[in-house]
């Protein structure tokens, strides 16, 4: 005789999909027979984020109940069937899954890897926690360590490692600039045949001085601080290079001898053409420049030209009108010991030469006739003094007025390599490394300074330049398809990926904030799923 058992029950279950991510809400009849069980699905409800935002599995138990309560009072539930619902916190999840897509994308945890750090903590992790506040909520190391757990994912630091992170990274410095110099090179076609540099100052919250932090004179209006001079290279589309740190009272001019350094050793660039402003324009620095076997495009003061070249700037023959831009702007080449000096003349730089000088003018009379005094030195500009009596000098202000609109730019690169127009324009994208330092400034927040160990001050400055990296890379691919973006404009969408810490019938759930389109461009190119409305913690 052979004995058949046959079990059969009705239960409900979340099942997923290898075709999507979404999972849903299965009615399903398990068969259990002579030892097998067997799994048939009856009915498929639906998406279960869906279903629960909708209130649809709510209205099931309800009905369940009511027929339960019909035909067997006793198994009824009579509490309420509503869901007990809280909300436990609130988490910034974008910030986090951002820097590590792009951690990912620097190949950064290979980097770390051939790296003999030697830490006795989670230096990665503690990094990382210092990008993702510098990159969202730039402010103190200490401001960072109290609030890290706003950051899905991130455990609490312990304070003394982020400073110690501090000092490895300051340690790390040249490897890993010329580790992202390479990743952009080779992944992102990063082209130095033309590099931008120039030099900024630091401030401190401070007033002692020691080795690195000096009194110097601030590009900030901080005089009573001690600051870090800054010399930052960048790619003519914008990219950062690399960055070298001086002394508070380096004189800017010192400080492209060491970019050039570095442009040897570190990045091993053997050519290139530099381009900087007037404070690099020296003959140490240019014959520097030359001795490293680069070219340079920089400006020039016309006004300390010798005779002859002021003559020649001066006669209007041989000017030519910028065919790109309107006819009040016109420039010609002239040779000076070999190099060539371009010069530019604008209606709009005439204006605004004119209007300044006239404001020392205007100031020197207010002097003259007792209105003001003379507390400074450009109000004495245009005065002179004979036997005790002071009047306008009139001759100066004559003189000065034939140079208004002039404009000079020395360079050594050959004319068959780049023309008048292409030296111009190289030129004029100093403007770019100059919204560098504003973002690194304003939007980073690089500073002021509250560090006092100089390795821990450097290793500051490796991971605001770390950050600007990142930062830069997403507005740039961005601007690749079209669409604009700014430094503010990724933080505030970057912000708003937030999502709240729920429990649900002693469950926890994370409920993910609504996405807007430019957070979603972001994901979407950094490849990024987006999460469920609604899901389990232990999931997201």
């Amino acid at each position: 005789m052979v004995i058949i058992e046959y079990i059969s029950r009705v239960f409900v279950r979340i099942k997923g999909s290898p075709t999507t991510t979404r999972k849903y809400l299965q009615i399903c009849k398990a068969t259990y027979n002579q030892g097998r069980t067997s799994h048939k699905v009856v009915g498929s409800l639906g998406a279960i984020d869906d279903l629960v935002s909708s209130g649809e599995v709510k209205k099931l138990m309800l009905s369940l109940n009511e027929i339960l309560a019909k035909y067997d009072s006793g198994q009824a539930i009579q509490e309420n069937l509503a869901p007990v619902f809280r909300e436990l916190k609130r988490y910034q999840w974008g910030a986090v899954k951002v820097i590590e897509k792009l951690w990912k994308i620097f190949e950064l945890d290979s980097f770390l890897k051939k790296q003999l750090i030697g830490a006795e903590f989670d230096f990665k992790s503690i990094v990382q926690l210092l990008t993702i506040d510098r990159f969202m909520n730039p402010r103190s190391k200490l401001k960072t360590y109290e609030n890290a757990s706003r950051y899905l994912g991130v455990e609490d630091p312990d304070l003394q490692h982020i400073y110690r992170s501090l000092e490895i990274l300051s340690n790390l410095k040249p490897k890993l600039e010329k580790h992202l110099f390479d990743i952009n090179r080779k992944n992102f076609g990063m082209n130095v045949d033309i590099v931008f540099f120039d030099a900024t100052t630091i401030y401190c919250h401070s007033d002692k001085e020691d080795e690195l932090r000096k009194f110097g004179f601030s590009k900030d209006c901080k005089f009573n601080d001690v600051q870090v001079v800054m010399g930052l290279l960048m790619d003519e589309e914008g990219r950062p290079i690399g960055f070298q740190s001086f002394p508070g009272n380096t004189f800017d001019g010192k400080t492209l001898l060491k970019a050039l350094s570095e442009l040897k050793e570190t990045f091993q660039i053997q050519k290139l053409i530099i381009v900087g402003d007037r404070a690099m324009c020296n003959r140490m620095n240019l014959a520097a420049v030359k001795e490293a076997g680069y070219e340079y495009i920089v400006g020039s003061s016309i006004r300390k030209q010798n005779g002859e070249i002021k003559k020649e700037i001066l006669n209007e023959e041989g000017y030519r009108t910028l065919v790109k831009d309107e006819s009040n702007f016109k420039f010609k080449e002239i040779a000076v010991n070999g190099e060539r000096l371009i010069v530019s003349w604008s209606v709009d730089r005439a204006r605004k030469d004119a209007y300044d000088r006239e404001t020392l003018v205007e100031k020197a009379k207010e002097v003259l006739e007792g209105k003001s005094k003379l507390r400074k030195p450009g109000k004495a500009k245009y005065l002179k003094l004979e036997e005790e009596v002071k009047y306008l000098d009139e001759a100066k202000i004559f003189s000065d007025s034939q140079w208004d609109g002039f404009y000079g730019i020395l360079t050594n690169v050959e004319k068959d390599l780049k023309s008048d127009e292409e030296i111009y324009d190289a030129y004029h994208q100093l403007w770019k490394i100059e919204e560098c330092f504003r973002t690194l400034k304003s939007h980073l927040k690089i500073r002021p300074v509250y560090l006092r160990k100089p390795e821990r001050i450097q290793g500051h400055l490796v991971l605001c330049f770390l950050t600007f990296v990142f930062e830069r890379h997403l507005e740039i691919e961005l601007k690749k398809q079209s669409k604009w973006t700014t430094p503010d404009r990724l933080r505030a969408a970057i912000s708003d990926l937030q999502a709240s810490l729920v429990e649900i019938n002693q469950k926890q759930y994370l409920l993910r904030s609504e996405i807007d389109p430019h957070a979603k461009t972001i994901l979407e190119l950094l490849k990024i799923p987006t999460p469920q409305d609604l899901t389990l913690l232990s999931e997201f």
